[in-house]
This record gives structure tokens, sequence and C-alpha cells, in this order.
């Protein structure tokens, strides 16, 4: 356990956690993901297809009067990895949800 410094955070000090990341996806009919391109050693990319999909839902909503609409999949790539994507729908760009 870490002891509280007890110093005062400022607003510069703060990161978000859990920052989704720009990801390369193949869909399959417009439905939902059939592959994407994941991050390997140093720049290699490698392309993995979804094996599965365990999962999705949609989110819809105003937030701090900014519109969110996205479409989450919750998919097994063939490596055997679980992952979370989502489709931002007012973009049409999509996002590896970081664990």
């Amino acid at each position: 356990m870490v002891s509280p410094s007890r110093k005062p955070l400022c607003a510069h000090q703060l990161r978000p956690l859990n920052t989704p990341q720009p990801v390369r996806v193949e869909t399959c009919g417009g439905i939902g993901p059939a592959a994407l391109w994941t991050s390997g050693a140093g720049s290699e990319r490698r392309r993995l297809r979804v094996a599965a999909l365990r999962d999705q839902w949609r989110v819809d909503d105003l937030w701090w009067r900014r519109a969110v609409s996205r479409r989450y999949f919750q998919a097994v790539l063939e490596d055997g990895r679980c992952v979370t994507v989502y489709q931002d729908l007012l973009t049409q760009r999509w996002y590896r949800q970081q664990a």
C-alpha cells in the first residue's frame, strides 16, 4: 500500500485512465468486427481474425452536451485474447478499449 503524500493534486498532474486507442477493424457485412490489426513488437502490425463475438451493446447519450453514440463488441481473437472494441457511430471510427 502506498502512503498518501498529502501534497495537493493539480489539474496538470491528472491523466485519464483506460483511454481508448484507435484500431483498424475489418467488418463482415457491416455488422461487426471480423478482424483487427494489433500492435506487435516495435512497429509490427498483425492482422488477427475474430474467432467469436461474446457480446455487443450500444450506448447513446449526451455527455456534458456532447453527443455519444457507440456500438461496442466484446470479441475473442484467434489467438485467444478477449478484447473490447467499439465503433463511434458519429465518426464511423473504431477504437479498442484498453483494460
